[in-house]
Parts: structure tokens; sequence; C-alpha cells
């Protein structure tokens, strides 16, 4: 026998009561018992996250636009202290409706990635991740820090070698379009199957690009018919030095001893 259901239209937060009556054709009834539903949503996020940096005071300066949400009592600022790793669960840095967030900074070096989180007069916090920054510090300076390439692909190339590309987008760096991009780090599985982080198989110059840029690296002659892992991570000077991104996601290829070499295409006005 399918059951009965009854959905109710949106409502606002607070305690609902529900019983159910169920009438014959006589008029005789029988009551159900009494459940009670407790609505508390969690509000809105804030938006527009931004930041600001006084070198000379080595202060930085979150801001943040107020969430839609007619509730909040207050946002929720969580650090990762320079760790590199957000803990959800560690105790806020700051909990006030203020729109703005200040730290001092005096010799630290690390990661410091920021969340910020409305909360309402009940408690509930919201649970968006959109309003977060990652920002390196480096002796108590705020320091031009890379991204992670895009779009990375390994394929096969002729003569048994496997070429590696990436798009570099600098106006994603931390500060922004810094030029923050020295050199990409080519590491490689050597066909074992585990990338080997220790030290890259190639370093790939990239000029601190301020703007979208293509770049590609070809291997030497591996193994035919063996898979090889490459994962590319950008730093921001010459190996072993800089700060360098930490994905670790990898791109293969089988090298193929028999893959045409690529024509070259040239065009002249006749």
């Amino acid at each position: 026998m399918r059951a009965a259901a009854y959905r109710d239209a949106a409502l606002a937060d607070g305690q609902y009561q529900y019983r159910i009556v169920a009438e014959d054709a006589e008029g005789d009834s029988a009551t159900s018992a009494t459940a009670a539903i407790t609505l508390s949503s969690a509000p809105e996020p804030p938006s527009d996250l931004a930041y600001s940096w006084d070198e000379e005071t080595q202060t930085l300066t979150l801001i943040w636009s107020a969430s839609p949400s007619a509730d909040v009592a207050a946002y929720r600022v969580r650090s990762s202290g320079g760790a590199g790793l957000l803990a959800l669960a560690a105790a806020p840095v700051q909990e006030a409706a203020g729109l703005s967030y200040e730290q001092v900074f005096t010799d630290e070096t690390g990661w410091f990635i920021f969340l910020v989180r409305a909360v309402d007069g009940d408690g509930k916090e919201e649970a968006s991740l959109s309003q977060a920054l990652a920002l390196y510090v480096e002796d108590g300076q705020l320091a031009a820090a890379p991204v992670e390439p895009d779009r990375v692909y390994a394929v096969p190339a002729a003569g048994g070698k496997v070429e590696v590309g990436w798009t570099y987008r600098p106006w994603r760096e931390s500060p922004p379009g810094t030029g923050a991009a020295f050199e990409a780090r080519v590491y490689s599985d050597g066909g074992a199957g585990a990338v080997d982080f220790d030290e890259p198989a190639a370093t790939v110059a990239m000029g601190s690009p301020t703007a979208e840029a293509e770049y590609d690296w070809t291997s030497g002659v591996l193994e035919d018919g063996g898979r090889y892992l490459f994962v590319v991570r950008i730093a921001t000077a010459a190996w072993p030095n800089g700060i360098e991104t930490q994905n670790t996601a990898a791109v293969g290829a089988v090298a193929e001893s028999d893959v045409p070499t690529t024509p070259i295409l040239t065009a002249t006005v006749v």
C-alpha cells in the first residue's frame, strides 16, 4: 500500500507541529500523534572577498560584502595559520558583525588560507567554501605566488618521445598578474607508476608571464610502448629555490616509436 504524503510550502525558520486526522464517510475520526519539526536554515554566504596589503606595517586586511540574509549575526573568519591546510573544525580567528578582518605579520612564512562564513542568530553557519583566499607570506611579507597550470596534457611525439603541455593564467596568481611563474618543473614517474617529486625530470623557463600563455616540453626517447606519467608544477625561481605549487594530478601517455613527425606548414604570397 502506498503511503499518503503531504508537502508544505516554503516556511520561515521556527518550530512547526503536524498531525493527521483520518475521517470516514460516517464522520468517525482518528487522530495521529503530533510530530514537531524545527526549521533552522543557514544564511546565505557573503561575497566579494578581497584583500589589501600594507608593506610598511606588514598588515593584511580582508574585506567582503554582506550576506543577503536578514538573520546574519556575525561572520566567522578561519585561517590556516601558515600551515597551508585549513581545518574547518578549528576555532575562528574572528567572529564579529563587521565586514573586515585585519592581521599584522612579523616573520611568518607559509601558506595562509582564509575562509569567511556567515552565521545566523542561532549560531548556524553556512557551509560555502566560495569565500576563501590563499596567500603566501615569506618572512612576514606577502610574496608573489604562482598558481597551478591549466589544461595540462601529455601526448606521444615522434621518435618514441612524449610531449607535455600546459596553459598558465597569471590573473589567478596571488597577488594577481604579478609574474610569479619563473619556471615550470616537470616531474615524471619514469614509467614506474608513481611520480617522483624529489627532483624534476626537466625545468622549463616561463619568463614570468603577466598574460595567459601556453607552454610545452618534449621528453627524450622513452621505452616503446611504455606508459609514462607527468606532473607540471610552477615555481617562482630556478630549481631548487622558490615557491612551488603543490598540485599532484598526473597526465599520462604511451611512448610510440612510430608516431609520425609533425609536418611544418609555411605560407607565402605568390
